[in-house]
């Protein structure tokens, strides 16, 4: 069981990004332009005025924060120290953020910008309270270097907090003749920070297969 709920971290990975490619293939904004990673944030993937295929999107986060869930409840789990365990609640709480992200799309602004932050805040200190009891941990359950993936997802985070967003207040301000910049900083370190975030799922899903796979 352990082990098909380790593969669960893979198969939530690859659903989101499937939505992602899916809706991104559809996706025009108000100025008619094509979807990229280099000015565009990800939540806009899920836009219904935005993406034909937005549904994809945000079902797929839906589906993916569902199997999350129990993939980082048995990462705390399989740390086992009170550090894992506290970051197992609130990665547990961030990964369940994905499913309200699912079902309040961009176009609901309020509340999809809370569970957006839940998710984003979530993920970060949860990641970095994973990082630091594996760093801490005498038995070794997970090799040290995985603290370095967490340090530098959380180091993504703070760069993406601390982007300009004058550029931000303008497109909310204004979204349909909002002309955004070609390279926008913010929706850069955004996609690093989610990039860091589903690097450190896939190793850390990847190596508790290979423990449970070597322990039978």
């Amino acid at each position: 069981m352990n082990k098909i709920i380790s593969f669960f971290g893979i198969i939530g990975i690859i659903i989101i990004i499937t939505g992602m490619i899916i809706s991104s293939l559809e996706f025009k904004n108000f100025q008619g332009e094509s979807y990229s990673i280099l000015n565009h944030f990800i939540s806009e993937l899920g836009n219904p005025y935005k993406s034909s295929y937005h549904y994809i999107y945000n079902y797929g986060l839906m589906i993916g924060g569902f199997l999350l869930v129990p993939f980082v409840i048995y990462l705390g789990k399989y740390l086992n120290t009170p550090l894992g365990y506290l970051a197992t609640i609130i990665g547990s709480i961030s990964m369940a953020s994905l499913i309200a992200l699912g079902l309040l799309p961009e176009h609901k602004v309020y509340p999809h910008l809370i569970a957006a932050l839940t998710f984003f805040i979530g993920s970060a200190l949860g990641i970095g309270l994973f990082g630091i009891s594996i760093w801490r941990n005498k038995k070794n359950k997970f090799p040290k270097y995985f603290s370095i993936i967490s340090f530098l997802t959380v180091i993504c985070f703070i760069l993406f907090l601390l982007m300009p967003k004058e550029e931000l207040k303008k497109v909310m301000k204004d979204p349909l003749n909002h002309i955004r910049p070609d390279y926008w900083g913010l929706a850069i370190f955004e996609w690093l920070f989610f990039i860091c975030v589903t690097i450190w799922a896939l190793t850390n899903a990847i190596y508790l297969i290979k423990k449970t796979h070597n322990s039978n």
